[in-house]
């Protein structure tokens, strides 16, 4: 069995220059970095006329 990979943590301000090089979107949680899933296209229509119809705002 192999040993598990080291992982780098970020603090907030390396992970936010990180971040804005990378082509594909991921989340910060307590200096571990995890890679986010796409959304289709759909799925982000449903959910802006979902919030429009309960009325949150997508500026929060």
């Amino acid at each position: 069995m192999g040993l598990p990979l080291s992982q780098t943590r970020f603090d907030a301000d390396a992970y936010l220059a990180w971040e804005a090089e990378q082509p594909d979107k991921s989340e910060y949680v307590a200096g571990e970095v995890f890679a986010m899933v796409g959304v289709r296209r759909v799925h982000a229509t449903v959910a802006g006329n979902v919030c429009s119809v309960v009325g949150l705002d997508s500026r929060v």
